[in-house]
């Protein structure tokens, strides 16, 4: 090889590892000035929340009486900016909390009004509520959740201070998970006199939610490391530009070619996808399976159980009384179209007094009974748990003579 050849090859490599190099370090610079910016940005912004983020000021403030912008952001951000912590054999737990709007003990429990001690004091009667997100209570303070309501109303009832509410909740619960915990605690000799389980909405949604888990600790337990470069290119400040280009121009097209909210989710009832009954089938055999495991159990440690079938957004409901449904409902579209298929199976075979079909009290309610797509308002919180608290005492699965009578006959004991 000539010199000349030499000396084209050496000199065609500068240029373009200079070239290369150049590319590099203005790559890294133009992340580093987006970085800035994003730096920039947020401390001149007040951080917002997911909800606000996705639904908008304007609509919250409609829903959240008596709050400003700045309160209904931080009791936003203290319901959904927490992260999960483990708990045994149920996975996962909320996460402890000292807020201004949301208390969560180490325990998993979120703090209701005539807050009792944890464990609790067996001089008093102790209702322990299980359920969803919609149990806790996020997107409502401490005092206005479903517990919190249901609390109020008993103790109004029975003229005593010694009834204890205890909120259970946990966001993506369903029955399994609740039954789970239940048994925990009572292996572990915390013992309510009344255990009360508000299932439906997460039933027929989160059904896939075990596996998702399974594959999370798989990879955490995985002795190979795998690394993604799409991860990797997510991380970079110009990919996180790039979606938000991406999010301001879907939403300018959203807005230029606009369809009613009602339109778009009225197409979830002609979606085959939310008509199969061999679904139905397995979410209602899993939930009486849950149902008849419960009784068995409580009836062994003398624990009364109370079955609730909660009130869904898209059943018995009119739509338009909701402002955050502008999307379809997802996979909350099964529930939707479940509960009717629920509904006529147990016009057929009802579940016994202990069960109560809440379902449909919001239908001719104006509400709003919502204050994101699924959550409940403070409001209607406070009229679920009335109607509800009416229904256990017409049942007689409680009565005020009956808590009083027990309360009266602890206190003698111990004396």
């Amino acid at each position: 090889m000539s010199r000349r050849w030499i000396s084209r090859f050496i000199s065609g490599y500068k240029i373009t590892a200079i070239s290369m190099a150049n590319m590099v370090v203005l790559f890294v610079a133009i992340n580093l000035f987006v970085m800035l910016v994003n730096y920039g940005v947020r401390l001149v912004s007040e951080p917002v929340n997911p909800v606000t983020k996705k639904y908008g000021a304007e609509k919250l403030l409609e829903v959240y009486e008596g709050m400003d912008y700045e309160e209904i952001n931080t009791l936003l951000k203290e319901c959904w900016e927490r992260p999960y912590r483990y708990r045994e054999y149920t996975n996962y737990a909320e996460a402890p909390i000292e807020g201004k709007f949301v208390n969560v003990s180490e325990d998993g429990v979120r703090r209701s009004r005539n807050q009792g001690p944890w464990p609790p004091n067996q001089a008093d009667f102790n209702i322990f509520v299980f359920g969803g997100s919609t149990t806790f209570g996020y997107g409502v303070s401490d005092d206005e959740t479903l517990p919190s309501c249901i609390q109020g109303y008993l103790s109004d009832e029975i003229k005593t201070t010694n009834i204890r509410v205890y909120n259970l909740g946990c966001g993506y619960y369903l029955s399994s998970r609740e039954r789970i915990l239940f048994f925990d605690l009572l292996q572990k000799d915390i013992i309510p006199d009344v255990a009360v389980f508000i299932d439906g909405l997460n039933d027929f949604c989160f059904t896939g939610i075990d596996d998702e888990i399974a594959e999370h600790v798989n990879d955490s337990f995985s002795k190979r490391t795998k690394v993604d470069v799409s991860d990797l290119i997510k991380l970079l400040p110009v990919h996180t530009a790039a979606r938000s280009v991406e999010y301001f121009i879907k939403s300018f097209r959203t807005k230029k070619h606009k369809v009613t909210p009602i339109e778009i989710i009225d197409s979830d009832l002609d979606s085959s996808r939310f008509s199969d009954t061999d679904f139905f089938d397995f979410v209602i055999h899993r939930y009486l399976r849950n149902i008849k495991f419960i009784r068995l159990v409580a009836a062994e440690y003398g624990v009364i159980p109370i079955f609730v079938w909660q009130p869904h957004p898209g059943y018995k409901y009119d739509l338009k009384n909701n402002p955050f449904l502008r999307r379809k409902f997802e996979a909350h579209g099964y529930g939707r179209q479940g509960y009717g298929y629920f509904a006529k199976l147990l016009e057929e075979n009802p579940l016994g007094n202990d069960f109560i079909w809440c379902a449909d009290i919001q239908e001719g309610r104006a509400g709003p009974n919502y204050i994101d797509k699924v959550h409940y308002s403070p409001a209607f919180s406070d009229y679920f748990a009335k109607t509800l608290v009416s229904s256990i005492f017409t049942r007689n699965l409680i009565s005020p003579s009956s808590v009083n009578d027990a309360i009266a006959g602890r206190k003698n004991t111990q004396n």
